[in-house]
């Protein structure tokens, strides 16, 4: 039987959502996963610890300022020209490299932090921007966003794993992947600018009507306050991710089995696992509606430190905690966004969707920060 027209309409919805969410944060996995080339690059500069204390605070401040005056700002445009922003920087990197013939001078690294900076003004701008929008349009759709989020860590890793396997492990060799992800990034934000601007509207139209209140809606304050559950959920569920992944990457880097393909499995597990637990709401008895229990299933996260510190000795064990850790993350993440908006009004709605974002950011800057110790 063909599917019908509202079948069909449904389906595009839900593939317009899901390539918009890999547009949200692909360019900074594609930097992530150019890291290798620029440990080389900038040996004496530190890139793996300044680009991520570059990108997390910028993209925190912008989802903070339009957070709050969320009402006076039209999403549309505001996303708009993120993923603008994404395409253009993400084509300047590897034209700066080129430029540079991959020399690696400081004003190339000064170039390489500034775009890191844009990276972070275009993710705020989108991601909240997104969320918040579907928040009130349909959780379906929004779901499908955070599963798009996260393909895009899955969509980096194969990249890197194909890249590692075509190209030599030696200088020339990762530039010519970090080179790729780059341009193929530049694609995907060109697409993600296509589908924002003529293909979004038709599904977010209908809803935003409804956004035109006469009665004022509740204060950011008052959202904050009757969500603090889910604002600690969120946040606490990044800390941990980020405190352990991938800063466990620098306790151990190889193992003999694997060796130098250790890295790249454990980040390419976690981010399959990551995607995995976005789905698993689309099974009603996972759908973890009960706020109190979400609640303690996050702090139970906490055992996976100890768990990691102890097992990371073991290739096997390490490997399967990284997808517990995975799976865990997207399942607990995409609960909090889908079962909070709901009972609010439209306003109320999208205005709850950047705060919630803003947690998120939070979270992961904090997670970052506290990654430190496996350092010592």
């Amino acid at each position: 039987m063909e599917p019908t027209a509202g079948a069909r309409a449904t389906r595009l919805g839900h593939l317009t959502c899901w390539i918009l969410g890999v547009g949200a944060v692909l360019t900074w996995n594609s930097m992530l996963s150019a890291m290798d080339y620029y440990l080389q690059v900038f040996s004496d500069y530190y890139p793996s610890r300044v680009l991520p204390l570059v990108y997390q605070p910028i993209s925190m401040l912008v989802v903070g300022i339009l957070t709050a005056f969320e009402s006076e700002i039209i999403t549309q445009y505001r996303v708009v020209c993120g993923f603008w922003l994404f395409f253009f920087v993400s084509f300047f990197i590897p034209v700066l490299d080129l430029a540079s013939s991959g020399l690696g001078s400081f004003g190339t690294y000064v170039g390489v932090c500034i775009s890191t900076a844009l990276f972070g003004a275009s993710g705020g701008c989108v991601e909240a921007g997104v969320v918040g929008v579907l928040s009130y349009t349909h959780t379906g759709l929004l779901q499908s966003f955070t599963a798009g989020v996260a393909a895009s860590g899955v969509a980096t890793s194969c990249m890197r794993l194909i890249t590692k396997a075509s190209f030599t492990e030696d200088r020339a060799g990762l530039r010519k992947g970090a080179l790729a992800f780059f341009f193929i990034s530049a694609i995907v934000e060109l697409v993600c600018v296509v589908l924002y601007i003529f293909v979004f509207p038709r599904f977010t139209k209908r809803v935003q009507s409804e956004a035109i209140e006469t009665e004022p809606r509740l204060s950011n304050t008052k959202l904050l306050k009757a969500n603090l559950d889910y604002v600690f959920n969120i946040f606490i569920i990044h800390v941990v991710t980020l405190a352990i992944f991938p800063g466990i990457l620098a306790k151990h880097s190889q193992t003999l089995q694997l060796g130098s393909w250790y890295v790249v499995t454990l980040v390419t597990v976690f981010n399959v696992g990551d995607m995995a637990g976005r789905y698993f709401i689309c099974l009603n008895f996972l759908k973890l509606k009960n706020r109190t229990m979400l609640f303690w299933l996050v702090l139970v996260r906490f055992a996976l430190v100890p768990a990691f510190y102890f097992g990371s000795q073991y290739e096997g064990w390490t490997i399967v905690l990284c997808f517990f850790l995975g799976t865990s993350n997207g399942h607990f993440s995409v609960c909090v966004f889908v079962n909070a908006p709901k009972g609010y009004k439209v306003s109320e709605q999208s205005a709850l969707g950047n705060i919630l974002v803003f947690a998120l950011l939070s979270g992961v800057f904090v997670g970052e920060v506290a990654s430190w110790m496996w350092l010592l």
